[in-house]
C-alpha cells in the first residue's frame, strides 16, 4: 500500500488519540521560506493535508480519487510540488500493517490498481534524502528555465544553496527543488522578501 506522510508531522502535533477535533498550526510556519514562497493552492493542500495526517496516523492514502473526495475537490489535487518540496513524503507499508488503526478507516476506498510505483519513483526512493553538496548547482536546464522567466540563476541559486544550508534542507532531487524555487522566485518579482 502506498501513502502520503507530512514531514515531521510528529514534531508539531501531538495527540492521545487519533480523531482530534483540530491540529496544532505554529506561527513559524512563516518563517519558513519555501512555505512562504508557495502559491496559496499548495498552501491551502498543505494545511489540508496536515488535517488528514493528523486522523490517519499520518498515513493519507495515495490514491488520487480519494485525495479528490476527502478534500473536496472537482479534480484530483497535484500534490507534486509538496512532494518536490519536501513538505510530503512517499512511504509504503506491508499487507500486514494495512489494517486501519486510526478512529477514521481510509483505506478501503482504496483500488490497489491505483497504486503503482513508476520507474521514477522507485529511483528517488532509493536515493533518499541528502544535503545540498559542492557538486551541486545550476544546470543547463535550469539556465533555460530562468532565461524564460527572465531571471539571473546565479544569485538565485546562492539564495537556495544559502536556504538549503541555514535550515539544514535535504531532497531527494536538488534539481528539481532549484526549478521550484526558480518559479516561485518569478512569482516573487517585484515583492519584497522578508528573511
Amino acid at each position: 500500500m502506498r501513502y502520503l506522510s507530512v514531514k515531521n508531522l510528529e514534531t508539531y502535533q501531538h495527540y492521545k488519540d487519533r480523531d482530534p477535533k483540530w491540529i496544532k498550526l505554529y506561527y513559524s510556519i512563516l518563517d519558513d521560506e519555501a512555505f512562504i514562497f508557495m502559491d496559496e493552492t499548495l498552501r491551502c493542500r498543505y494545511m489540508t493535508c496536515l488535517i488528514l495526517a493528523s486522523r490517519s496516523n499520518n498515513k493519507i492514502p495515495a490514491d488520487p480519487q480519494y485525495l479528490k473526495k476527502v478534500m473536496r475537490l472537482d479534480k484530483a489535487p497535484n500534490l507534486q510540488p509538496l512532494i518536490d518540496i519536501g513538505f510530503l513524503v512517499y512511504t509504503e507499508s506491508s499487507p500486514s500493517l494495512d489494517k486501519c488503526t486510526s478512529a477514521v478507516c481510509v483505506s478501503p476506498l482504496l483500488s490497489s490498481s491505483s497504486i503503482t510505483l513508476s520507474e521514477g519513483e522507485k529511483i528517488v526512493k532509493k536515493r533518499g534524502l541528502r544535503e545540498i553538496e559542492e557538486s551541486d548547482g545550476p544546470t543547463e536546464k535550469h539556465l533555460n528555465f530562468a532565461s524564460t522567466l527572465g531571471i539571473d540563476p546565479g544569485p538565485e541559486w546562492g539564495k537556495f544553496k544559502n536556504y538549503c544550508l541555514a535550515h539544514g534542507k535535504r531532497y531527494v532531487d536538488f534539481e528539481a527543488a532549484f526549478r521550484n524555487w526558480l518559479a516561485n522566485s518569478q512569482q516573487m518579482k517585484g515583492v519584497k522578501r522578508v528573511l
